[in-house]
């Protein structure tokens, strides 16, 4: 087993070395046609994968990371060590991004089947599944920082 770094962006406030979970908020912080889309993602999810809903994202890269800590108001940027076996999938948000372009059903579902078999898109944003992780440290909690990065981050 390898320890490997990795990103989470929260807006709770935690202590180097704690456990966290998820706070089960993503349908009240994502309510824009999320629920339609997730659905269809659980639809489509395996038995072996878990689901989305209840797990704890977590980010490979750290730029991927701050560009969506520079969207969250009030959040915080955390590192985080984890074990590789404790992750439980690993998808690229560019597909969870385009299937809220789809126009019909059949998109979506093709966009799900892809990000659950870990196809990647040609720029992936790869977030991890898991259950819990451990704090190492608070990269930033500074809004004005996360501000800066929000306007300065080239369009992709």
């Amino acid at each position: 087993m390898s320890l490997l770094t990795v990103y989470r962006v929260d807006k709770r406030d935690f202590l180097e070395g704690v456990t966290i979970e998820s706070a089960n908020q993503f349908q009240i912080l994502n309510p824009n046609g999320s629920e339609q889309i997730e659905h269809i993602f659980e639809r489509c999810r395996p038995e072996s994968k878990p689901k989305r809903i209840g797990s704890l994202f977590l980010f490979e890269d750290l730029i991927v990371a701050k560009k969506h800590w520079s969207k969250m108001a009030d959040s915080k940027l955390y590192e985080i060590q984890i074990e590789s076996s404790s992750i439980q999938h690993r998808g690229d948000m560019r597909l969870v991004d385009e299937a809220f372009l789809c126009a019909d059903q059949s998109c979506i579902e093709s966009c799900a089947n892809r990000y659950w078999s870990g196809i990647e898109t040609t720029t992936p944003r790869m977030e991890l599944l898991v259950t819990s992780a451990s704090i190492s440290k608070l990269i930033s909690a500074d809004q004005d920082e996360r501000r800066r990065f929000l306007l300065n981050w080239p369009p992709a």
